[in-house]
């Protein structure tokens, strides 16, 4: 069983894919950003993040627990990007039309990352610690959402977190003074 799967099969209420949209967006946007540094590839990997979670729900299947899987894509999403960047396959270059962004963003929208002391402090962390941070403390997910949109084990979560915080201080205090 892997993690989307385990995200698909939670209980929770149902929502439709509009309100997860206008609910969760900005968020997965920010968080993104968060993770790459990067505006602009944030918005694409948000878009790529949404898209592949509309295909879910024009199967006419709706997520058990859409949040935990939305942050699982992004995550997932944001790992790839990381790890390989921006490269598309041939089929993709010969067949597919690259998408246009829906907003367009300027160097005013982006100047004030480079000089944020959180930015350049979470910079300074892995993935893994940076993802279980900013999962929990800045999107307020809870340890079971975080074990599934990160892809670790429950128990894991408490001392990947206690980790990460440190680290997180550590570097905040360095970069401060």
């Amino acid at each position: 069983m892997n993690e989307a799967s385990m995200a698909y099969a939670m209980d929770a209420p149902d929502q439709s894919f509009e309100s997860l949209v206008l609910e969760y967006f900005n968020q997965v946007l920010s968080y993104l950003h968060r993770i790459v540094g990067d505006i602009a590839e944030a918005h694409r990997l948000t878009e790529t993040t949404f898209a592949e979670m509309a295909r879910y729900y024009r199967k006419g299947k709706t997520p058990n627990h859409p949040r935990a899987l939305l942050f699982l894509l992004a995550t997932a999403r944001a790992r790839e990007f990381l790890k390989k960047g921006n490269k598309r396959g041939l089929v993709d270059r010969l067949f597919k039309h690259e998408a246009e962004p829906v907003v367009e963003f300027g160097e005013e929208d982006i100047r004030g990352l480079a000089n944020d002391t959180s930015q350049r402090a979470l910079s300074t962390l892995e993935f893994n610690d940076k993802a279980v941070l900013l999962l929990h403390d800045y999107c307020g997910l809870s340890y079971d959402e975080v074990a599934r949109a990160a892809g670790i084990g429950r128990s894991a979560v408490g001392r990947d977190l206690e980790r990460a915080r440190q680290s997180f201080k550590q570097a905040y205090d360095y970069i401060k003074f």
